[in-house]
């Protein structure tokens, strides 16, 4: 997927709608919205990178409309009919109102607005002000003064849209009726009902002021809808009648400046404050600069506003930065500065919650005033709240709560602190009337009251109660309760509550709505949550705060809940709307829209939403994650799936990432070679948390296939020199090297590495690496089978990873039979390595683990290669170590120079007698084997090298007295006979192991005579005969030429009656009886009827061999019927495959290529090392 390739935009749009069109037919708003998110690169014709870099405070963009913004319709302006009636309840209460609740005297209304709020019953404040107007009406020099109704009205706007708003609905009848009651009323009403929450009417009050003024001054009126839209939080459309304000006061300012800078300081301070209130700093300096533009003189009280939005900064610098302007401000007016600017800034830093900062200068003030002031206490006591310091606040709430006037406003902190059986003394309610106020806080202390319990039954009856008796539940408890309810009892009763209570008229803030959201798009009727969601919308789209807190998990399950229905152009709407918003941009739920245009294949579509995720690393959940990566590896090129494999790393996904995903990643990175992305991609796997042991080992195991030795070293000592813990990784890379075809490169190179970081390597990885190259030695160079295995670790390597490691792991104490592999290993191949330094060698190994293996692996190594002198170096400083003569070590020494291959220059076997250089097993192992039960000797005491030679000499003959070969071997012989005679002469009892190695050394010297005695006095001995004595007395027999004797010593093993008949004229055969019948007691007679020509008997041989339930390995069958074909044998060809299938002889590949090669009648290559083996 090229990002260099430029794409038409209208071409594209109409591939990917017609992409999606036919997955499913689509409406056309569906189509307008696909198109829309098509622009998601707004202005580049070209694709966008996974790689493209965005800078951090860049704005976010999503696919939106053209002008980037949700088209919302108008809103419409409802009647005043619409509003509510007076509450039964409220009428009664009326009407039961005497004069002995009234103030005396005449203006009722004026005299009571004048107490605290909290003191107020609305009745009596209603009859009062009827009994002022029937006055007013009768006598016009006691009418209500103007002010009076503004504070009526203001009253009205406190006390909850349940009784409010029919209070001011009844106001504007009656100012319509006499217009020389509130002439003013528009602005007013405006700002009243905005604070009920019902801004429609605020817009019908401005639309009727408007009217009714005609082409007069509507200053006043357009002001009070500024003011009702910001407390509606829709800050831009009050913004936008702000500055048509201000924009008409610039003559009148030039000509009475003194006049308007007052009201102009109002304005500017209310709007500061309330952008201030939204967390909106930024729009706050703006008008400060508007005010600096303008050239009048800033109020106190609006340079104290915009130092609480200064501290609402969190970046230091900024911060300071618009406290020095401020600062040089109040020096450039001469305005004095007292304790409230500090307490302004001190609750800015407590509304953006930077506690370090705010305990500094809390600190300091109260050094200096104490506890003295009261906004002071009121910020501190606001702060210990939200922070649970219960101790703090609660010490400081009677002092704050004094004021009587304030006590509606801070009393609701003290309410979320949750002690409200405290807090109910601390208010003593009890002394104030019952109002819309004192219901509130009753009905949160029972909230939170421990004392009471009550039921979320019962708090919901009491809440219905509320309403009905014309209280409202305040913005901020309504959603308390609801919360409450569905913590307490459940979801269901919740919605319930929800829904009667808005019915009941109590208003719904923006928190509440985003509750609400979250109940319903859990519960069984989804279907409301549109409702909901679009209502959270219309409150959201002309608002201009700081910061939203929203549900992400809710914004994810309700856009799936969108796409479930079909409705994918809604769910593009909905994130194009969430995207307008102050909130946390990396919270919002792409997830699903990706999933759906990837389980779609929409390829274009999802690539873009990909891009966009990437650029600004916007989490996506996880199984989204994994669906991105397969994507990605059919779709995307290598640099694509690489840097969105980066992404998922900074997200802090990776382990979400399936093993196999970042397998195929990683080799697409070997495939292209860019050495960034390989190193990132090592150092991502070297430091994973997780033990991600399988993920390497597939990486070696498929790098193998492709790559050479030294690109593996390399990737292995990046991956030890880029990890934080090299060591973990270490033994997390030789864990995963087992079995792999370069585990040896793996090994070594996790050794090498370490060393060149100066890790210091324990026991542990040495026995580890060296347990590797021991098992790669051992299956491929002391076996002759490497043309089966066709090894990728040469020997040469595997002897310099040896050489390298050999005296660290010495040193750090490796387990003994490891490090006699080893020895072996460099005794037998080193090009390199002196015989001394071999002494040198076993000098260093400590005492405690000098034994006779040691010096056998290295003396047979010796022998391997012909060197007999080194033998004798090695045997010489075993006498002088003090090792005592012992049988076992006499058959090592015997062993020894039964292994010395011939000369170079002896003459070679003719090319039909191939020879096989074949390593006899160890003494250890021959030792081991003797000792286990006869049903284990099937593939124990192999004589592979007796039947090398009955290879070669199959007829009976006699090798030329002169022959070097000959020579050599009885050379050999009388080495072996020299320590066969220590066995006599130190008072030793040889043992079958000890007849066994001369055995074989007489058979190769052919002293077929001494061979045959020697069988006699093994019998003799009482030692008796085991399953390898047995097969080298068969081939001893057929190398003779005796092929009636070796059938039988044949008929004789495991058969009592023919073994105690031959044993009757022969002692030789007694004991075979004993011993169970093998594949290598059969070999010989195979191998001997097939270079005979006698391919019948080869049958017969191997029917005979089944009968016993006797099988050989799959390679014996494999050659067999090789040599078969290439004799063009095709009857007996036949016959052994019929046995093969009859007897259940497992067909492994090898054998189907020589079947399907025989089928096309191709000639195979045969070798008699392949049949050997």
């Amino acid at each position: 997927m090229s990002t260099s390739n430029a794409i038409d935009r209208d071409s594209e749009r109409h591939l990917v709608v017609d992409d999606v069109r036919r997955k499913r037919q689509l409406s056309s708003a569906e189509l307008d919205a696909v198109r829309r998110t098509c622009n998601i690169s707004e202005g580049s014709h070209s694709r966008p990178a996974l790689d493209r870099q965005v800078p951090e405070n860049s704005t976010v963009k999503i696919p939106s409309d053209a002008s980037g913004q949700v088209q919302t319709a108008e809103e419409t302006i409802p009647d005043r009919d619409e509003l509510p009636k007076f509450p039964d309840t409220f009428s009664q209460h009326v009407r039961e109102t005497t004069e002995n609740d009234l103030p005396e005297g005449r203006l009722k209304t004026q005299k009571l607005l004048e107490k605290p709020l909290i003191t107020l019953v609305t009745a009596h404040v209603w009859r009062a002000y009827r009994l002022d107007l029937e006055a007013s009406v009768a006598d016009s020099e006691v009418r209500l003064p103007h002010n009076t109704m503004s504070k009526l009205v203001e009253y009205c706007s406190q006390i909850g849209c349940i009784t409010g708003a029919p209070l001011l609905k009844q106001i504007e009848i009656d100012a319509e009726a006499h217009p020389w009651l509130f002439p003013n009323r528009y602005g007013a009403l405006s700002v009243a009902y905005a604070k009920l929450g019902m801004p429609g009417h605020s817009r019908r009050c401005h639309r009727d002021g408007h009217a009714a003024l005609d082409s007069k001054d509507t200053t006043k009126v357009d002001w009070g809808l500024c003011t009702a839209f910001m407390r509606s939080i829709r800050q831009k459309e009050a913004h936008t009648i702000f500055d048509k304000l201000v924009a008409s006061d610039k003559v009148s300012n030039k000509s009475n400046k003194s006049n308007k800078s007052n009201k102009n300081n109002k304005k500017y301070r209310m709007m500061i404050k309330e952008y201030t209130l939204m967390n909106n700093p930024d729009m706050a300096f703006a008008l400060f600069d508007d005010v600096s533009r303008i050239g009048f003189k800033p109020s106190y009280k609006l340079l104290c506003a915009l130092g609480t939005a200064a501290a609402l900064y969190k970046d230091a610098s900024r911060s300071s930065d618009r406290l020095q302007k401020i600062i040089n401000c109040l020096k450039s007016w001469n305005i004095l500065v007292d304790y409230r600017f500090f307490v302004h800034i001190l609750a800015g830093y407590s509304q953006s919650r930077q506690y370090v900062i705010f305990d500094s200068l809390a600190k300091k003030l109260l050094d200096r005033f104490q506890y003295s002031h009261r906004e002071l206490n009121q910020v501190i006591m606001t702060n210990a709240v939200e922070r649970g310091n219960q101790g703090l606040a609660f010490k400081l709430a009677p002092i704050v709560l004094q004021n009587i006037y304030t006590f509606p406003r801070f009393e609701k902190p003290l309410r979320r602190m949750g002690r409200s059986d405290e807090l109910r003394k601390i208010l003593n309610l009890s002394r104030f009337p019952e109002n819309n106020f004192t219901a509130n806080m009753k009905l949160s202390l029972d909230i939170g009251s421990a004392e009471m319990a009550l039921t979320p039954e019962t708090l919901l009856c009491r809440a219905l109660d509320m309403t009905e008796k014309g209280y409202t539940i305040s913005f901020g408890l309504f959603p308390q309760l609801i919360r409450h309810l569905s913590v307490c009892g459940n979801r269901d009763l919740a919605i319930q509550a929800f829904e009667k209570l808005s019915a009941a008229g109590v208003p719904s803030s923006i928190e509440l709505l985003l509750l609400v959201h979250t109940l319903y798009i859990d519960s069984p009727v989804r279907e409301r949550a549109i409702g909901i969601f679009e209502g959270i919308r219309s409150r959201l789209t002309p608002s201009n705060v700081g910061n939203i807190k929203l549900n992400a998990s809710t914004m994810k399950k309700y856009l799936r809940f969108l796409i479930e229905r079909g409705d994918i152009a809604a769910a593009h709407d909905a994130l194009a709307f969430l995207q307008t918003l102050p909130c946390n941009h990396k919270e919002l739920p792409y997830s699903p829209l990706i999933e759906y245009y990837i389980s779609h294949r929409v390829p274009e579509m999802s690539h873009k939403l990909i891009a966009y995720v990437v650029q600004h690393d916007i989490a996506i959940e996880p199984h989204v994650v994994n669906l991105c990566c397969r994507g990605l590896v059919e779709n995307a090129t290598t640099t694509d799936y690489a840097n969105f494999m980066r992404y998922v790393n900074r997200i802090g996904m990776m382990k979400q990432v399936p093993y196999s995903v970042f397998e195929t990643f990683f080799l697409r990175c070997m495939q292209v070679y860019k050495v960034s992305d390989i190193e990132w991609a090592v150092e991502v796997l070297a430091n994973s948390p997780n033990e991600i042991i399988g993920v390497w080992r597939t990486i070696f195991k498929r790098l193998s296939k492709s790559t050479d030795d030294q690109s593996v070293a390399s990737m292995v000592r990046m991956a030890v020199g880029l990890a934080s813990n090299k060591p973990r990784i270490g033994m997390h890379l030789l864990a995963a090297a087992e079995n792999v075809p370069r585990a040896a490169v793996v090994a070594d190179s996790v050794l090498v590495a370490l060393r060149e970081c100066n890790e210091d390597c324990d026991v542990y990885f040495y026995s580890a690496a060296f347990s590797i190259f021991a098992r790669l030695w051992v299956r491929h160079y002391t076996k002759r089978r490497t043309y089966l295995q066709n090894p990728q670790t040469s020997k040469e390597f595997l002897v310099s990873a040896f050489e390298r490691h050999i005296h660290d792991a010495i040193k750090v104490g490796i387990d003994m039979p490891l490090l006699h592999i080893a020895l072996r290993a460099l005794s037998s191949a080193s090009q390199s390595m002196s015989p001394v330094e071999f002494i040198d060698i076993l000098k260093a190994m400590p005492e405690s683990e000098f034994s006779i293996e040691a010096f056998e692996a290295v003396c047979v190594g010796f022998a391997q290669r012909g060197h007999a002198r080194e033998v004798e170096l090695v045997l010489d400083m075993m006498w002088k170590q003090g090792f005592a003569s012992e049988t076992r070590l006499l058959n090592i020494l015997m062993s020894c120079f039964t292994h010395i291959p011939p000369p170079s220059n002896s003459p070679k076997p003719a090319d039909n007698e191939a020879h096989l250089d074949y390593a006899e097993p160890t003494i250890a192992e021959e030792m081991e084997a003797d000792t286990m039960d006869s049903d284990d000797h099937l593939y124990i005491g192999v004589s592979e090298e007796l039947l090398m030679e009955l290879d070669h000499e199959l007829e009976p003959r006699e090798e030329h007295t002169n022959s070097p070969r000959l020579a050599f071997y009885a050379n050999c012989l009388n080495k072996v006979l020299s320590f066969w005679r220590q066995f006599e002469f130190r008072g030793l009892s040889p043992d079958r192991i000890s007849y066994s190695v001369l055995l074989y050394a007489y058979t190769k010297a052919q002293k077929f005579k001494q061979a045959e005695e020697l069988i006699g006095d093994l019998v003799e001995s009482g030692i008796g005969h085991s399953g390898h004595t047995a097969s080298q007395w068969i081939v001893l027999r057929l190398k003779q030429g005796d092929v009636k004797g070796a059938l039988g010593v044949l008929g004789a093993i495991g058969n009592e009656e023919s073994c105690d008949k031959l044993s009757q004229t022969d002692k030789r055969y007694t004991g075979l009886n004993h011993i169970q019948c093998n594949t290598f007691h059969f070999l010989p007679f195979v191998l001997h009827y097939l270079k005979n020509g006698k391919h019948k008997l080869t049958a017969k041989m191997l029917l005979a061999m089944h009968m016993r339930h006797i099988k050989a390995t799959t390679h014996v069958y494999r050659n067999i019927l090789v040599y078969l074909a290439n004799d063009n044998n095709h009857q007996v060809f036949l016959d052994v495959v019929r046995q093969m299938v009859k007897f259940d002889i497992p067909i492994d590949s090898q054998l189907m290529d020589v079947l399907e090669d025989y089928s096309a009648c191709k000639r195979l290559p045969f070798t008699t090392e392949q049949f050997l083996d």
